[in-house]
Formats: structure tokens, C-alpha cells, sequence
């Protein structure tokens, strides 16, 4: 019980640290995804938000990232036993079980993080409703409007473009995870004894591989989440039709800088959060025999440490990407944007 707590904990520690350095990307990305138009690149669209709205509108829906990212990795570490007991029956215990576990730990994490991305991609995409909601939504009247527009189920609107995005994006980071860490650390052993500068280098270049492959994904999910009424596929043929394939990828430069701070930010604060985690309660290890479920508690309290600093570091970059995603301007435009409307609010 005691690793099983430290499990948790590690990945909402990575979770919050990954999104405190990548939100402001992530922002720019979901505005060039849900507003190419007006958001052309990653420059306009920082510079829109960021004159629009200052600092605060690159960190807009912060607090549903954050949530999003720490009970992320809380439920992977917590669930992550009965995907590993899966994969051991299905695959063995070969080079390709991890991959497998993680494939399968998506289909949780999905149900999790659906309803909070949501509440998150429309806070920082307002700016599309400001004609008749001048008002910087929060997460109580985002999620009320919701509710009382199309109910429960409303919450879990893009379900599956994110339970998609999701088991790609994890079959894919994880197994290029585990090659780029055999290749850069052949020495084996438990990934805390590793070195931490090829653990932060393994996950950034597993994390661009990850969203090259499932970035349109994630763009019609940011406009299925955005609109109370388009669906998926009809979406999906609009972009090619206006911006052929690239507009799938509207967006993709702020993901990318994001993803490879945040990532590195995120395996390095996880593994040296568990580490610590591990010296600290390693005198409560006499309340809980098994040595697996100690570790399973470091690592938990790992997760969710890095989880919150990431958050916090990565936010702004979020703000602007979402407002990217829905303007359809460019990076700096979007910046300028979000600056110049939270000093009007304020």
C-alpha cells in the first residue's frame, strides 16, 4: 500500500510540474487549433494573449489543467497494476509489456481527463462566446452552462477523439520511451537510478514522436469540445477542405516546445520526487511490509508532485495554443490577444 501511495503520489508530482512549464503552450496550441485564422503561428498567437490578457490569460483554465494532469497520473499510477497483470497474460513479460500496460491505462485515464480538458479548452477559448459572455468563464460556469445545455453526457463530449488521442499517444510515448532509454542508458535497473539527464531526453524525444502521429486528433478534439454541436468526422472533413492536412496540425509548434520542456520537466521532477519520497517515508516502511507497494506509494506521490509543477510552468503556453485552436490567428496575435482582454477585465 505504501509504494502503491508513493506510485500516486510520484505522477501527480510530475503532473503538476509538466503543466505549470508547458501551459502557456498548450494555450497557444489550442487556439491555433480552434482559430487558425487569427491564429496563424506560434508568435501571434503568444502576442495576442499575451497583450490581451497578460500573464494571467496564458494560464487560463490552469486550475482544470492542473486537475487534469495530477488525477492523470494519479489513476495511471493507481491503475497501473491491472494493465501490467493484462499485458503480462497477453504479451509475456517481453519488450513490448510496458507498451502494452500503458495502451491499456488509457482507456482510464481517458474517462478522467475528457471532462476536465473540456471545462479547460473552453475557459481558455472564450474569446469565440465574448460577444455575449464578456466575462472570463470559470470552472463553476463553464461547468453549469454544460450541464445545463446538454447534461451529464455533455461533460464527456469528445470522448472519443480523447480515449483515440489517448491509446496512440501512450502506445506510442511509451514504447519509443523504453528504446530511447535502453539506447541512452543500457545499464538497466530500476529508471530512478538512471541517469536523469537520458530519462528527461528519453521522454522528449518519445513525446515528439507521440504528437506528430496523434496531433490532428487532438485538433478535432479541441473543436468537438469547443462547439456544442458538430461532431467529429464532419469537423475532421471542414479542415481538409478549407487548409487541406496542415490545418490538422494548427498549433503543432507551441505543442512541441511545450511537450519538450514539459516532458523533460515532468520525468525529471518524477524520478527525483520519488527518490526523495522514498528517503522520507523509508522509516514508515515497517507499516507496510510488501517492498512493491512502498515503491507503488513513492511513485504516486512522485506523479503527483510533478504533475502540479509542471502545470504551473507550462500553462501559458496552453492558454495560448487553446486561443490559437479557436481564433484560428497566429501565436503572437493570440498572445497580444489574451494580454490586452485580461487588462481590460481587470
Amino acid at each position: 500500500m505504501v509504494f502503491k501511495v508513493i506510485d500516486i503520489l510520484g505522477g501527480i508530482t510530475g503532473g503538476i510540474a509538466s503543466t505549470l512549464v508547458g501551459q502557456p503552450l498548450d494555450t497557444v496550441k489550442t487556439n491555433m487549433q480552434l482559430y487558425p485564422n487569427s491564429h496563424k503561428n506560434i508568435f501571434s498567437s503568444l502576442y495576442m494573449t499575451g497583450r490581451h490578457q497578460g500573464i494571467r490569460g496564458l494560464y487560463a483554465g490552469c486550475v482544470p489543467a492542473l486537475l487534469a494532469n495530477s488525477a492523470e497520473n494519479a489513476v495511471m499510477f493507481a491503475s497501473y497494476g491491472h494493465p501490467q497483470s493484462l499485458a503480462t497474460c497477453v504479451v509475456g513479460k517481453g519488450k513490448n509489456h510496458n507498451m502494452f500496460a500503458r495502451s491499456v491505462e488509457s482507456l482510464f485515464t481517458s474517462l478522467v481527463l475528457c471532462p476536465i480538458e473540456l471545462v479547460k479548452i473552453r475557459m481558455q477559448g472564450y474569446e469565440v462566446f465574448k460577444e455575449v459572455r464578456p466575462k472570463q468563464p470559470s470552472i463553476k460556469s463553464v461547468v453549469k452552462q454544460t450541464l445545463k445545455a446538454n447534461g451529464f453526457r455533455g461533460l464527456y463530449r469528445g470522448l472519443e477523439c480523447t480515449l483515440l488521442r489517448e491509446f496512440v499517444g501512450k502506445t506510442l510515448f511509451f514504447g519509443l520511451y523504453e528504446l530511447c532509454q535502453k539506447f541512452l542508458d543500457p545499464t538497466g535497473g530500476r529508471k530512478e537510478k538512471s541517469d536523469l539527464l537520458a530519462s528527461a531526453a528519453s521522454g522528449s524525444i518519445a513525446g515528439l514522436g507521440m504528437w506528430l502521429v496523434a496531433y490532428p486528433i487532438d485538433v478535432v478534439k479541441s473543436r468537438v469540445q469547443m462547439s456544442e454541436t458538430r461532431t467529429g468526422w464532419p469537423l475532421i472533413r471542414r479542415e481538409i477542405q478549407r487548409a487541406g492536412f496542415r490545418g490538422l496540425y494548427s498549433g503543432l509548434w507551441p505543442t512541441l516546445i511545450k511537450m519538450i520542456s514539459v516532458t523533460g520537466m515532468f520525468v525529471l521532477s518524477e524520478e527525483f520526487s520519488k527518490s526523495n519520497y522514498r528517503k522520507t517515508l523509508l522509516d514508515m516502511k515497517n507499516l507496510i511490509d510488501p517492498e512493491n507497494k512502498f515503491f507503488s506509494s513513492c511513485d504516486f506521490l512522485s506523479g503527483w508532485s510533478t504533475g502540479v509543477v509542471a502545470t504551473c510552468i507550462g500553462y501559458p503556453m496552453d492558454t495560448i495554443r487553446v486561443v490559437q485552436q479557436v481564433t484560428n490567428v497566429g501565436a503572437i496575435k493570440s498572445m497580444q490577444y489574451v494580454y490586452n482582454e485580461q487588462r481590460v477585465i481587470d
